[in-house]
């Protein structure tokens, strides 16, 4: 089911991204193409695109065209789109997410873009802009307009609006950028903690710390007015700058963020070498499958394979698993805080011994058989009593799904808890003599110390018989 999901969820990425209707003429032409048509316009209309060289010039181009497969851009009101605005409005995300993996926001799938203030019920007024949980972004183009020609005003509809719905990537959880998603919350509690708190929330116009209002007010001011950010705030600036992965100021080096930029500042707290990488917003992680597929292959790989080949007992292998997934656990719980792909050590633990110990279990008892210790070793045992498998609708059945027709005792207790090591796989089995046979059993020591039989012979007057 797990897996299913997972398919299903990348499938509806894939058509998403290749299907945006409305944008398909600016999308069915080559990279190149949209570069040699959209350049010049970008050049004029866009203030970021022109201190970029050509190579990322291309690579700012190319990240707009995937925008713009990834998401519908629809008129409202009697507003016709033409492909002048909707290159905009898939530039501005494009600058946004520069410096990140992402080419488009996930889940936001339709831009609703009307000619100035709309009436939004949830509101019982008049807006420029409304951001779903996911779906849809709904603008005002009069005021996106204007935070396009007014680049140095700190005010700008598109950068605002587009970053709160980035950040509500994070928030839904499904698929986001995972650095952006890593590091959010720990730029949000430096914000917090900042000793010019207020003054940088007035600074960003505003009169209290709305959280969801930070970000996307923040982002407006990083670009459009980055100088007086930097001077003013410097460990905020440079922390918002590690967050998207990109320097507005450093326009000799295509905006790219460099921390050695920020060595002679004294930041409050430092600069991470990197950020760490962390799942505590994902509400699904590609390993959770193995709690769907685990349950499943091991019962039939052990029932099958470990425990008719090797000398080992279900209660060992129960205590084994417990063992096993408690140690797991203590040497992945740091790991895990640090990643927080769980949120408890129970969890942890229960992921644990329900997926990753059962499924590491049956790899090493595999590669214990392909990697002998010691040369095969020869043991002869006298059957006490036996059972028949699977007695049928006849005197007896041999139609056994797993082939093991017959289970013997020894008079020595041989592998006495060890009851499926002890089926016998044979279709003409001698049953007058088998009262006074033996069981020749050949095994040997695999790499992880485990005994695993090779070969099972019966005997009858020391003669064998298979």
């Amino acid at each position: 089911m797990g897996i299913a999901i997972s398919i299903w969820r990348e499938t509806r990425y894939a058509i998403r991204t290749n299907f945006a209707l409305s944008n398909k003429e600016l999308v069915l032409t080559s990279s190149a193409d949209f570069y040699a048509t959209w350049g010049n316009f970008l050049q004029h209309y866009f203030p970021y695109y022109r201190n970029l060289d050509k190579d990322n010039q291309l690579k700012f181009c190319n990240k707009t065209r995937e925008v713009l497969k990834s998401i519908d851009i629809v008129g409202k009101d009697g507003l016709e789109i033409n492909e002048e605005m909707r290159v905009l409005l898939a530039a501005t995300i494009a600058q946004l997410t520069f410096g990140l993996k992402i080419n488009f926001l996930y889940n936001f799938t339709i831009i609703n873009v009307y000619p100035s203030l709309f009436y939004a019920k949830a509101y019982d007024g008049y807006i420029d802009s409304l951001t779903l949980k996911e779906k849809s972004i709904t603008l005002s183009w009069q005021h996106f307009e204007l935070g396009i020609l007014n680049e140095k005003d700190g005010i700008n509809l598109g950068l605002r609006e587009l970053s709160y719905a980035l950040e509500r990537t994070v928030i839904n959880g499904n698929k986001f950028d995972l650095h952006f998603g890593s590091y959010i919350n720990q730029w949000l509690e430096i914000v917090k903690t900042d000793k010019n708190q207020f003054e940088f929330l007035s600074f960003i116009g505003l009169n209290d710390n709305i959280e969801h209002e930070v970000f996307p007010n923040a982002v407006c001011m990083f670009f459009e007015n980055a100088f007086e950010f930097k001077e003013q705030f410097p460990s905020i600036y440079a922390h918002l700058c590690l967050l998207l992965n990109q320097n507005p100021l450093n326009i000799t080096a295509n905006y790219s963020y460099q921390k050695t930029e920020f060595d002679n500042y004294y930041l409050s707290p430092l600069l991470p070498q990197k950020v760490i990488i962390n799942y505590k917003h994902h509400n699904w992680h590609w390993t959770y499958n193995l709690l769907a597929f685990c349950p499943i292959f091991v019962p039939l790989f052990v029932y099958l394979s470990v425990l008719p080949n090797n000398i080992i007992s279900l209660n060992t292998l129960f205590t084994l698993l417990v063992s096993v997934s408690l140690i797991v656990t203590v040497l992945l719980n740091k790991y895990n805080k640090q990643v927080q792909m769980f949120n408890s050590t129970f969890k942890l633990f229960g992921f644990n011994i329900l997926g990753l110990v059962p499924l590491l279990l049956c790899v090493i008892i595999t590669i214990n058989s392909l990697i002998p210790i010691e040369f095969t070793k020869k043991n002869e045992h006298q059957i006490s009593c036996y059972r028949v498998i699977n007695e049928g609708g006849g005197r007896k059945s041999y139609s056994s799904r797993y082939a093991t027709d017959i289970e013997v005792s020894f008079t020595d207790h041989y592998i006495e808890d060890c009851m499926y090591a002890r089926r016998i796989d044979v279709s003409d089995i001698d049953y007058d003599k088998i009262d006074n046979a033996s069981v020749c059993f050949y095994t040997r020591r695999g790499i992880f110390g485990i005994e695993y039989i090779t070969k099972k012979e019966v005997v009858y007057n020391n003669e064998f018989s298979y």
